[in-house]
Parts: C-alpha cells; sequence; structure tokens
C-alpha cells in the first residue's frame, strides 16, 4: 500500500557512539558524548538500555549563580550567540561501567523531564568546574568544587525545577562500596545518596558497620579529622557536617 514500515526499536553493537546537544535559542547550555559496547531502543517510548560496560561525558553551562555538581543541562537566557563559555563557566561529568545501562534518551534533550538511568558493575564518576565545553577534569588533579564517586551501581534521576524558573537538577543513589572524593573531603560507606537542590551528600552503612568521612584542610592538603557514624549527611559547599545515627570517633568541626 506504500506506507513506510515502522522502525520500533533499533539494536547497535560493537561499539556504539552517542552525541548530542541542547541549544535554547542559539546558545549551546549542553553537550553529550559517549560510547557503549552495545545499545537497545524503543523507538516510541525511547527507554534504551545497553550491555558490556562504556562511558558517558556531559558539559553543561552554568549561569553564575548555579551550584555545581551532577546534572543534566540547566536553562538560561535564550537568543543570545553562541560564544565560548568563559564568563559563565561549564560543569563537566563523565561516567563510566562496566556492566549494563537503562535509563531514556529524553535524559540527553529534555531536562525538564523525570528520567532515571541506571549503571551497574564498577561505576566511576568524576565532575567538576571547566572553561569551555571540550574541557575534562583530570581525577588524580582534582579542581576546587570537583569530585569523584565510585560504586558497584548508581542510580541517577533528572528532575525539574523544584519551583517556577528553578532550573533542573538531579538526586543519585551510589549503591555497594560507595566512595566519594572531593577538594576537601572524602568518605565511604554501604550507600552513598546526593540531593543536588540541596548539595547534600547522605552515607549510610547497614547494621553493626559504620559510614566515614574526612575532612581535611584545602590549603595544607592534609586530613582534618575522621567521622564515623551509621548515618551522616555532609554539605562539601558550608562543610556542615550532621550525625544522624551511630557513633563519632576522632571528630573535628
Amino acid at each position: 500500500d506504500g506506507t513506510d514500515p515502522e522502525i520500533r526499536r533499533i539494536s547497535c553493537r560493537d561499539g556504539v557512539r552517542l552525541d548530542a546537544s541542547h541549544f535554547e535559542g542559539n546558545l549551546l547550555i549542553g553537550k553529550h558524548r559517549g560510547e557503549i559496547f552495545e545499545l537497545t531502543m524503543d523507538q516510541s517510548t525511547g527507554d534504551m538500555e545497553s550491555s558490556g560496560g562504556g562511558w558517558m561525558e556531559s558539559w553543561r553551562r552554568e549561569n553564575g549563580d548555579s551550584q555545581r555538581g551532577f546534572g543534566p543541562p540547566t536553562a538560561t537566557t535564550s537568543n543570545q550567540p553562541v560564544d565560548s563559555g568563559e564568563k559563565e563557566g561549564w560543569t563537566y561529568t563523565k561516567i563510566t561501567f562496566r556492566g549494563a545501562m537503562t535509563g531514556n534518551i529524553s535524559s540527553l534533550n529534555d531536562p525538564k523531564r523525570v528520567v532515571t538511568t541506571l549503571f551497574q558493575d564498577d561505576v566511576v564518576v568524576v565532575y567538576g568546574p571547566v572553561k569551555l565545553p571540550n574541557e575534562i577534569v583530570n581525577p588524580f588533579e582534582l579542581p576546587e568544587e570537583g569530585g569523584t564517586l565510585e560504586s558497584d551501581t548508581l542510580r541517577l534521576t533528572q528532575l525539574p525545577g523544584q519551583k517556577e524558573g528553578a532550573k533542573p537538577y538531579v538526586t543519585m543513589l551510589a549503591s555497594g562500596n560507595a566512595r566519594v572524593t572531593g577538594d576537601s573531603f572524602s568518605g565511604r560507606a554501604d550507600q552513598i545518596s546526593y540531593d543536588e537542590a540541596k548539595s547534600v551528600y547522605t552515607l549510610r552503612t547497614g547494621k553493626g558497620r559504620n559510614s566515614e568521612i574526612w575532612r581535611r584542610s584545602r590549603y595544607r592538603g592534609q586530613r582534618g579529622g575522621r567521622t564515623t557514624a551509621s548515618h551522616m549527611e555532609f554539605n562539601p559547599v558550608t562543610k556542615e557536617l550532621k550525625v544522624i545515627g551511630g557513633a563519632t570517633i576522632d571528630a573535628q568541626n
């Protein structure tokens, strides 16, 4: 009858390359790329899943007063020419994983949609501020406000702003041998969650064990003290540490 067939499902393997850019007007506000071994995508829903491991990285433009950290591209003023981004700066995030990934393709081009992406097996996240959307963060020379997060699995959820005009943000849950390192602290726990809207890490460990956080002087490069507890919350921006359950050892405020 001359009707073109509808392609519902696409499967690719042996090295799949992903590239996407996000604009508001003609202003580039987000850039994404990645490489995975095998990818299957449902054209009707946008759901995608991969196996064999890989990596994904993104750059998002900062508007000068938004917090840095994990997440999708943020909204900013539209109808402006594309520039180098040197004044506003960018946040770089790279996620490497050895196992499967499940998510939705809309996470690459629609920051206002609620999307959860799950990464499995030896997940490593590296993030931090950069000047241009082609620079990367060296995990062995972390910049101020940069960091790494390692775990067995990572569940990252993209969320729209909580109030009118608020920027999109993410929450994430790192489970299994979770370890976090920042420019002025490090920690480990069974689970580490992060709420970008609050800039707060929450560390939890099972019964009979404790999570740990080491805080160190940014200028001297030395650990400033260790705190252990079954449940803690830490804000790396304000340096506030809240102990919710368990005991503390060698704590330093």
